[in-house]
């Protein structure tokens, strides 16, 4: 934790390497070099999300994040999205559960359906050297779209009346309806997370979820469930058993407070990628990143600004409404980056 408030302060680390504690200094800052040495060739099809001509110097940035902090920043349409989704998927491969979110419920949609869409790229390029049914084919990292429990409820629900009512496929309300058999998603992939493979099994031989399962197939109806005990119960439980086995969690930084997203945050999280980081409120991103250095990426151009809602306005005794606003004015990328960490700047323009 000193070291990640030396990060905050802006002051360097003279201090923080020069102190002992019981005789002992922590020799060096950390730093995290993505390379996953025991399979390499699934780190470079990581590495080929990037351009050709970007794909060695992607590679040496992620080989060197000095404080576990690594900086993407380029213009609209430089493709950094994408690159943020590779180097998301790099912190998943080498640490385990990711959460990603931004400043906004349209930007974290985005960003996880270019997980997702990047996620299976990867795989069916690693895997064109796999013959089907190897054991060591490369399964597709399961990226969630999480919202508030309730939220996620009245999702399933309305999925089950229309299932071409919205584009979900990164929902867990999408998930929740794979793993119970319905007739309104597609059956899992041959290539999907065994995990979610086994709690689809799993959930086939529970007599307390008989019910769920018959709702969710069509065989009662939404009225006959909502009868039988346990009716919210059980779909809490499905739903967050799907959670648990997210690789990657897209969550909005305030539904990241309600439970149980926050235990997954605290317990399972092992890195944080934030893509339009440019337009977010340092505030947001503090309560998502914690206060132990966890390992980050964030992705934007620093030249947008976070909504302030208030700057100069004042009451009628010509109090400022928001003392802070200028503070506020700046997003965490900008302020990371103005403390000398290595940057990873995209120039081009050309969408990928």
């Amino acid at each position: 934790m000193d070291v990640h408030r030396a990060v905050l302060r802006g002051t360097g680390f003279y201090k923080v390497l020069s102190r002992e504690t019981n005789g002992l200094g922590i020799g060096a800052l950390p730093s995290m070099c993505y390379r996953l040495y025991d399979d390499r060739y699934l780190m470079q099809c990581i590495i080929e999300e990037a351009g050709y001509h970007q794909r060695k110097r992607f590679r040496e940035y992620l080989m060197g994040r000095e404080l576990n902090i690594g900086l993407i920043i380029g213009p609209p349409g430089s493709g950094k999205t994408t690159f943020g989704a590779a180097a998301a998927l790099a912190m998943q491969v080498q640490l385990g559960q990711i959460l990603c979110s931004g400043p906004s419920h349209a930007s974290i949609d985005i960003f996880a359906h270019r997980l997702d869409q990047r996620a299976r790229a990867v795989a069916a390029r690693y895997n064109t050297v796999m013959p089907a049914g190897d054991a060591e084919r490369c399964h597709h990292r399961l990226v969630i779209r999480i919202y508030r429990p309730g939220d996620e409820i009245n999702a399933v629900t309305q999925l089950l009346r229309d299932p071409q009512d919205v584009d979900w496929a990164a929902r867990r309300a999408y998930w929740f309806l794979v793993v119970l058999r319905s007739n309104a998603v597609p059956p899992l992939h041959v290539d999907s997370k065994p995990g979610l493979v086994n709690l689809k099994a799993d959930i086939d031989t529970r007599p307390a979820l008989l019910h769920l399962r018959q709702w969710a197939t069509g065989q009662i109806s939404s009225q006959q469930y909502a009868a039988t005990p346990g009716a919210v119960s059980n779909i809490d439980d499905v739903l967050c058993e799907i959670m648990c086995q997210a690789d990657i969690l897209c969550v909005h930084p305030s539904d990241a407070e309600v439970s149980p997203i926050t235990h997954w945050k605290r317990i399972l999280a092992r890195g944080l990628a934030v893509d339009e980081a440019g337009s977010m409120s340092r505030a947001d991103f503090y309560g998502l990143w914690g206060n132990t250095l966890l390992p980050c990426f964030l992705v934007g151009d620093p030249n947008k600004n976070p909504v302030v809602l208030t700057t100069d306005e004042k009451d009628a005794d010509g109090n400022l409404y928001n003392r802070f606003a200028a503070n506020g004015a700046v997003s965490p990328l900008k302020f990371l980056m103005a403390t000398g960490i290595p940057v990873f700047r995209l120039e081009d323009s050309t969408r990928r």
